[in-house]
């Protein structure tokens, strides 16, 4: 590889660029594909070796885990070393621990000096199985190192390169020869020439003899050098007749300029104008207001030109009619009408045609548009404040609004005599009209916007509500799967208690049959929390105490005894543990216990649901008053937690720091929205495994609120712009970027602010500061 890289770089240094291109080319021809398949190869045998280690790795770790289970059972630490011991003889095992769940066995064997690879670990449970009652009793660890499989590897990847190289720089060398005998050197011959004719040198004919592709290419650079000979003579030709058209073009110029300073100085009117127009469209569209937007074009229009009646008709396409809300006659305001576009009406043309209407004699002219007009009933259509009817115009202009394409509607306006406007009149008030249409179109997707923004407010809890549903469900699945379980268990022990109790009782005489009753009663009291390495060595004590006083069979008796919880008072039921028929009153009494033990597990189970439910339901709520009531925010938090328990319980580790505050007016299904957001972003953050801390304060007269994780941190330039809409940083498909663009405007609504602390790979802290008093 390293003689490679040296010809390559000569190839670069050198002058000859076509033979580097077509050596370069030649190389990665030859080398790609061998590289390729020499490289799938290798890791075909790379993998089937690892493969074979982990087979070699689950096996051997089963293998040892069913040896272990009667020493790890007995506590027999030195049978164990001496499997382990045996285990090890295996180079490639790196390290084995064994223990047991209570922690009192535990071996572990290393030999750090076999790590010079890649580690895998297997992790094996051990089941004790004359004794399947208890489960799990421990586990086996077995780490493996590919190191052997690595070395291997690597041996037959030397191999490969070194053979590779060899024949490469054979078959290169033999195609560079040929290459440069046959093609290269000829080439250079045709370059030089090409030079020379680059050069102007055209005189001297270039003589090829060749009969093949190249020779025919000689041939055409010299039919190329007697064309360019003929045409290097025509162009001092047509040079000649440049410079005498240059003469006349000059002349020409001349006449030219006088004429330009003519009509600089009408430039410099209509510059004027067009500032002045500028200035008026940047006011008119600087308001979002209909009706200011309307009375802005009014009053530039009456500055600009003759405005006897004014008016804008907007125009609706989903009913197919022109609505005229604004209509003044002098300074007097005329009632609003509308007009059907499948009548005759100059606003109908206006907006159909999509052009501009200028009548300087409006009678005479009127027919030039409309094929039949009626004054009177123009008359009729509206009327001023007052109620006298309209004065009929003698001039008119309409403009028709346009933007992106469509007509919103028509700019008017009406002289009381003829001839009162000029193109110029009908270009501003086009302008104008486009100005408007402009500010009306933007008034409307503000509006649009604001309506957007609260829909967008559902959506995201409905999206975060969404999100929620499976892991509710799951949730509400497990207790509903215990009461399930339980009632099972219930109806099995029943029948075992119903089908020995009549004969338990027969066989009892009245004490024993009260030690029978209280013992029963012994077993529906709630047990207490134990694991099963405290139940097993309460179960060898209870056994050796028996043995101590004679009960036969002691080992299985005090089994049975601590899951009645009578382990403390078994000297009470000495006359039961050797009564002749013992086992079968012990197994009525368990059967009898077991029916008060899952109907307490189901009660417990129907709390858990119920509390599930009523969280999401005030999850769920939307409050469409519209009005702030007085609420706890510790509620708010909780429901949302609850929400997440199936998220949280996953590995988080879940810290509340609540203190005692006041109630806040404000409104709490908002509020719910931005916990909702903060406590699944921190999850997310966390990836659902570290420490999630919620507090609730009250600070210089807020309730402050912070959600802090142990995740992953946010960098500085993120956090400038994570409240930005639609800003994320989750994959597609996984995050719309409006759910802390949402929060912020929430909490600026109940005149609050968020603050945010984070350090990447440390975690984040937000804290929400809501003012008491912002809606009293």
């Amino acid at each position: 590889m390293a003689l490679l890289q040296h010809f390559i770089e000569n190839l670069k240094q050198s002058r000859r660029p076509l033979l580097g291109a077509v050596t370069l080319v030649i190389v990665a021809g030859l080398l790609i594909p061998s590289s390729i398949g020499g490289a799938v190869l290798l890791n075909s045998q790379y993998e089937e070796m690892i493969r074979r280690l982990h087979a070699d790795h689950e096996r051997l770790t089963k293998t040892l885990a069913l040896s272990m289970e009667a020493p790890l059972w007995d506590l027999d630490k030195q049978s164990g070393r001496m499997l382990i011991g045996a285990v090890m003889t295996d180079t490639r095992v790196v390290r084995v621990v064994v223990r047991d769940t209570t922690g009192a066995f535990s071996v572990e064997e290393t030999v750090p000096e076999r790590r010079i690879g890649k580690q895998f670990i297997v992790d094996q449970p051990i089941v004790y199985q004359p004794n399947a009652h208890h489960g799990v009793i421990g586990d086996v660890l077995v780490e493996m190192d590919s190191g052997v499989a690595d070395a291997s590897v690597q041996r037959a990847r030397n191999t490969y390169l070194a053979v590779l190289a060899g024949e490469l720089l054979a078959s290169v060398g033999l195609i560079l020869w040929l290459l440069n005998t046959s093609l290269l050197v000829p080439l250079r011959k045709l370059r030089a020439e090409a030079q020379e004719l680059a050069k102007g040198k055209l005189a001297q004919p270039f003589v090829w003899r060749r009969a093949d592709e190249l020779g025919d290419l000689g041939n055409s650079l010299e039919s190329t050098r007697r064309e360019l000979n003929v045409l290097f003579g025509q162009v001092e030709d047509k040079n000649r007749q440049l410079e005498a058209q240059n003469r006349e073009l000059e002349e020409r110029v001349e006449e030219r300029t006088i004429e330009v300073l003519q009509e600089r100085d009408s430039l410099r009117v209509a510059h004027r104008n067009i500032s002045l127009l500028g200035d008026i469209g940047r006011e008119i569209t600087s308001t979002l207001n209909r009706e200011e937007i309307m009375h802005k074009v009014y009053d530039h229009a009456s500055h600009l030109m003759v405005v006897d009646v004014f008016g804008i008709g907007l125009y609706r396409p989903e009913q197919n009619v022109v609505d005229v809300p604004y209509l003044f006659e002098h300074e007097h305001r005329r009632t609003p009408y509308q007009r059907d576009m499948a009548d005759e009406h100059l606003l109908g043309w206006c907006i159909t045609h999509r052009s501009a209407i200028m009548l300087n004699d409006f009678d005479r002219e009127i027919g030039t548009y409309l094929s039949h007009y009626d004054p009177e009933q123009e008359r009729r259509i509206t009327q001023l404040d007052d109620g006298s009817p309209p004065t009929l115009p003698e001039s008119a202009l309409y403009a028709p609004m346009i933007v992106k394409d469509r007509v919103l509607g028509v700019v008017g306006v009406h002289a009381f005599k003829k001839h009162a406007f000029e193109q110029m009149h009908l270009d501003i008030l086009a302008t104008l009209a486009a100005y408007a249409a402009v500010a009306l179109d933007n008034a409307d997707a503000y509006r649009q916007l604001q309506e957007a923004q609260t829909q967008l407010l559902m959506q995201e809890k409905m999206a975060a509500l969404g999100q929620l549903v499976a892991g509710v469900a799951h949730e509400i699945n497990t207790p509903i799967g215990a009461v399930k379980s339980s009632g099972k268990n219930i109806m099995d022990a029943l029948d075992h208690a119903m089908a020995n109790l009549p004969r338990v009782m027969h066989l009892l005489n009245d004490t024993e049959q009260a030690l029978f009753i209280e013992l029963l009663d012994l077993g529906r009291k709630p047990a207490a929390m134990t694991n099963s390495r405290e139940e097993r060595a309460i179960s060898r004590e209870l056994a050796r105490q028996l043995e101590e006083a004679g009960v036969e069979d002691a080992r299985q008796r005090a089994g049975i005894l601590v899951q009645l919880r009578a382990q403390d008072a078994w000297q009470r039921f000495l006359p039961l543990l050797h009564h002749a028929s013992a086992l079968t009153i012990l197994d009525a009494a368990y059967s009898v216990a077991t029916v008060a033990m899952n109907a307490a597990n189901i009660n417990v189970a129907v709390e858990r649901v119920a509390k599930i439910i009523y969280a999401l339901k005030s999850f769920s709520r939307f409050d469409r008053t519209g009005e702030r009531v007085e609420s706890d925010l510790r509620e708010g938090v909780e429901t949302v937690l609850t929400i997440y328990q199936n998220k949280i319980k996953q590995g988080t580790e879940l810290v509340r720091d609540y203190q005692a505050i006041r109630p806040l007016w404000c409104f709490p299904d908002e509020l719910n929205q931005v916990w909702t957001n903060l406590i699944y972003n921190a999850l997310q953050a966390m990836n659902y495994k570290g420490k999630l801390t919620i507090g609730i304060a009250e600070e210089d007269g807020c309730a402050v609120v912070s959600v802090s994780d142990t995740g992953c941190g946010i960098s500085e330039d993120v956090r400038q712009r994570i409240f930005e809409p639609f800003f994320t940083t989750k994959p597609a498909g996984e995050g719309s970027g409006l759910g802390l663009d949402i929060v912020k405007k929430i909490i600026e609504k109940h005149q609050g602010r968020i603050e945010v602390r984070s350090e990447v790979g440390v975690g984040s802290t937000f804290r929400v500061c809501l003012p008491y008093g912002a809606g009293e």
